[in-house]
């Protein structure tokens, strides 16, 4: 249930949906210093470090030679020491084609400097994939619990629609249905 939050003198509503941080703390506050911030603002500059690039590149040879296809989409930080949650599909065709492929992950704000990452596992009929790079301190994102959820409660989306070009796009949405 929404409750007055007062934040660093601005007041606003909070709802407590089980938002957790990694050690199991429900209470998350986001803190938002510049007054001139909205709430939409001062989400994506919470979560927008957690969201990261990642850029699938198969290698395939056929009746023409070897021919490249790339693709690209959108994950999170799951734990400071890099293991990073995806979907499948974004990944699905570097794990079909093996080691003829290569997947970067591309942290908040740069799209030129890619970590190799490595598929730690996956279930395709959940479209989700676990990855791992080689990196620490990372911003490890806040998980909710969906069981939460209800009908008609704001979200917000962060990632990269249609490339790294636009990574840490923003956008609103509402739970319009449950299961």
């Amino acid at each position: 249930e929404p409750k007055n939050n007062t934040n660093q003198g601005i007041t606003g509503q909070q709802s407590n949906s089980g938002l957790t941080d990694n050690t199991g703390n429900t209470d998350v506050n986001i803190n938002v210093e510049n007054l001139d911030l909205t709430i939409g603002e001062a989400i994506a500059k919470k979560v927008t470090p957690s969201v990261v690039g990642i850029r699938t590149t198969v290698s395939i040879q056929g009746y023409f030679g070897t021919q490249e296809a790339s693709g690209e989409g959108s994950g999170v930080i799951y734990t400071k020491d890099g293991y990073i949650i995806t979907n499948y599909h974004v990944i699905g065709d570097a794990v079909e084609y093996g080691k003829s492929s290569e997947i970067l992950v591309f942290l908040s704000g740069d799209t030129e400097n890619g970590h190799t990452a490595t598929v730690v596992g996956y279930n395709i009929s959940n479209d989700l994939a676990v990855l791992k790079i080689n990196a620490g301190g990372l911003a490890a994102i806040e998980w909710a619990d969906s069981s939460k959820l209800k009908v008609g409660q704001q979200v917000m989306a962060i990632g990269n629609p249609g490339g790294l070009e636009f990574m840490g796009s923003a956008t609103w949405g509402i739970v319009s249905g449950l299961n």
